[in-house]
């Protein structure tokens, strides 16, 4: 039975207020791990270990997990990806040693993993017309969610200490789970044969958008790597840095939807090229930036730049992928681009070190420029067959 639109409307509100509850706790354990090392006593070496079981719990999660929001199974693995994370939080609540820790962050990575493009397959499933509108919007409420973590963590640990502060975000995720499960996903009929990963990378549009997605991941990742670094040596306080941090962020998060109805409107890859073309110069420019003001606009720029590019790389995947495929192409965006901002990440780092700002910036533009050119040489053929 057809919903009617003012129950889409809540349930898609419903999906989104999910989306944002797990990404607050995933924000909050970034910006409090630090004070947690400090709490507990684990060794600097246990840091990479905590961040790294996440990557490869969520590495895992969204490259092979995702398939099973494509056989009818979505709602389930939002429930059940919202309830793993939710308890990862409990327990880095709960935990005071190392090991306990590493596995309470997987658990938010695999969690992450499930629900996420589980979340997308739904939504494409009620709007499949308007992909980029409802890609743009859950992605808008995942950067909001994030972007909240750390400035909801900091308010609640001063009075309450290190634990309550995850225990809020998880209470929000159960509590809006029984509201998921009320949700009613479009039916959808799939083929009993959806195909491989590597058929489905040959399309054009698929590979386009993960390519413009893996070097949209990759400058997060390097910029990641040195933003605060590079501030604190241009002369700016620790406040500044986390100041513009949330301005670098906030565009993104506000302007997303509307960077996915521009990709609903023209081609997504096209979208997607030209906001990469623009973002390449900035990026270079970081390094060359002396004032820390200079650098928290341009970065500001970026991100302007980046509520169109992130849509636009998964709407392409979405639209170039067999119905049947649908969730696992997202996924195969966010694996691979997990791949591209850890490379980017440890490059961006040694580079910086070795040869200053200015070179490390302009070298990791011009990397991230070839996998720019790779998006558009492999759709080249398509892109002059028809208009955007």
């Amino acid at each position: 039975m057809p919903t009617s639109p003012n129950s889409h409307r809540i349930d898609r509100a419903i999906l989104l207020l999910a989306v944002a509850s797990a990404m607050i706790g995933m924000g909050m354990i970034t910006a409090l791990l630090a004070e947690l090392q400090s709490e507990y006593g684990f060794a600097d070496w246990g840091l990479g270990l905590i961040t790294g079981a996440s990557f490869i719990a969520a590495f895992f999660a969204y490259m092979w997990l995702s398939r099973y929001s494509d056989r009818g199974y979505a709602r389930s693995m939002f429930i059940v990806g919202g309830l793993v994370a939710a308890t990862g939080l409990v327990w880095i609540a709960a935990a005071d040693t190392l090991w306990e820790f590493i596995l309470a962050r997987a658990m938010l990575g695999l969690g992450e993993g499930m629900f996420i493009p589980a979340a997308r397959r739904i939504a494409l499933d009620w709007n499949p017309d308007e992909p980029g509108r409802e890609l743009g919007t859950i992605h808008a409420a995942a950067v909001a969610g994030f972007v909240l973590g750390p400035l909801a963590g900091a308010v609640l640990a001063e009075p309450f200490g290190l634990s309550v502060p995850f225990l809020i975000p998880a209470a929000a995720i159960v509590l809006a789970l029984p509201l998921v499960a009320r949700i009613t996903p479009a039916q959808i009929p799939l083929s009993e044969s959806p195909g491989s990963f590597i058929t489905v990378l040959r399309r054009p549009m698929v590979l386009s958008g993960i390519l413009l997605g893996a070097s949209e991941f990759a400058a997060i990742g390097a910029m990641d790597t040195v933003w605060a670094r590079l501030l604190t040596d241009r002369g700016a306080s620790t406040a500044f840095v986390g100041v513009s941090l949330t301005l670098m962020v906030l565009p993104l998060a506000v302007l997303a939807p509307a960077g996915g109805r521009l990709s609903d409107r023209r081609d997504p890859r096209v979208v997607g090229l030209v906001g990469s073309v623009a973002i390449l110069p900035l990026f270079a420019l970081y390094g060359w930036l002396l004032a820390p003001i200079a650098i928290a606009v341009a970065g500001a720029m970026h991100s302007v730049l980046m509520a169109a590019v992130n849509p636009a790389a998964a709407t392409a995947v979405a639209r170039g992928s067999p119905v049947e495929f649908i969730a696992r192409g997202q996924g195969m965006l966010d694996a691979l681009g997990f791949i591209f901002s850890a490379i980017a990440a440890v490059a961006m780092g040694v580079m910086y070190g070795a040869y200053g700002p200015g070179v490390a910036t302009t070298a990791m533009a011009i990397a991230i420029g070839v996998l720019v050119v790779a998006a558009y040489m492999v759709s080249r053929k398509e892109l002059h067959a028809s208009p955007s």
